[in-house]
């Protein structure tokens, strides 16, 4: 639109100059979608639903949070936010760097006449791109050095094909598992997911335990044979 800085651009995405670029949970999505052009078909659900991790952050979160989340993403009002979800905890926390796919880049320069971030590439602890089973690379772009409203576009120069793979690209047993925790993760972004309280995931979980005899009718966990378990599926 041919703003001369960031800031400028900001205020006329959001009609605020400080809105922060974040990669997952963006807030200030209600003032966006207002300022988008008649007719483009995006709603704020839509862009929360198809543009942001908000589904994936919220995938085994109570309605109540839920609730909340996706009214901070709304309104702006994000303070607290990574709190309330427990990913200031979380072990493997937020991507520091943006990352992608070489082969996912051409598809879609190739089908759209230009290249875009893609979602499921940015979510903690995928390391292989779900489509293709290849290793993820790590971009040019920094979350943590860049200023924090700006954008930037996957091209040539953010993207560029000699950047280090995330992991081995000929360890093929350990890819293969790779794909299929990024396929789990991805599939998290379904907004089909079925909403479920902190209890009925207990129950959901208890009965797989029970079905797979890992735990007792009364309640107890074979925690031996749970990690042993876990370890034989996930053992690349």
């Amino acid at each position: 639109m041919g703003t001369p800085s960031s800031i400028q651009s900001m205020e006329t995405l959001y009609g605020y100059r400080l809105v922060v670029a974040s990669p997952d949970l963006p807030g200030h999505l209600q003032s966006f979608v207002a300022r988008l052009p008649p007719g483009s078909g995006w709603t704020i659900d839509r862009v929360i639903d198809e543009l942001t991790l908000f589904r994936y952050f919220t995938a085994f979160q109570p309605p109540h949070v839920i609730h909340q989340v996706g009214a901070a993403m709304r309104q702006g009002v994000t303070g607290g936010m990574l709190l309330r979800l427990g990913i200031a905890a979380f072990r493997l926390g937020r991507i520091t760097r943006l990352r992608f796919c070489p082969a996912c880049l051409v598809e879609v320069k190739r089908r759209y006449g230009e290249a875009y971030w893609r979602r499921c590439h940015q979510l903690p602890g995928v390391l292989v791109c779900p489509v293709h089973g290849r290793p993820l690379k790590a971009s040019a772009v920094s979350l943590t050095g860049l200023g924090r409203h700006i954008y930037v576009a996957a091209d040539r120069r953010t993207c560029p094909i000699d950047s280090p793979d995330l992991v081995d690209a000929h360890d093929q047993p350990l890819l293969t598992t790779l794909k299929r925790l990024a396929r789990t993760s991805g599939g998290l972004l379904d907004k089909s997911r079925p909403i479920k309280t902190g209890q009925e995931w207990t129950q959901h979980y208890r009965g797989s335990l029970l079905r797979t005899r890992l735990a007792l009718s009364s309640g107890r966990v074979d925690q031996r044979g749970l990690e042993r378990a876990f370890f034989e599926s996930y053992a690349g």
